[in-house]
């Protein structure tokens, strides 16, 4: 079984990358991992938060990093 990793910005650069990895394994039995970080959104160096707004902050990237892979999900349905 293969077991690929794809990251991801959610760009369509990579949405086409996950469309040519599905059809390149189309045949053979695989799991695709597909990874998003967002680290540089959150820890910028220059970003000066209280610890409270910086777990919202990072709350509200967290959700819209979910919102963006459920939408790249159905897209490639």
């Amino acid at each position: 079984m293969n077991k690929t990793l794809i990251p991801t910005d959610f760009s369509a650069n990579a949405i086409n990358v996950i469309k040519y990895a599905l059809e390149f394994f189309k045949h053979e039995k695989s799991n695709f991992y597909i990874l998003h970080t967002f680290a540089d959104e959150v820890y910028h160096k220059h970003t000066k938060l209280t610890r409270a707004l910086f777990e919202e902050f990072k709350a509200v990237v967290k959700k819209k990093s979910d919102q963006q892979l459920e939408e790249t999900l159905i897209l490639l349905k």
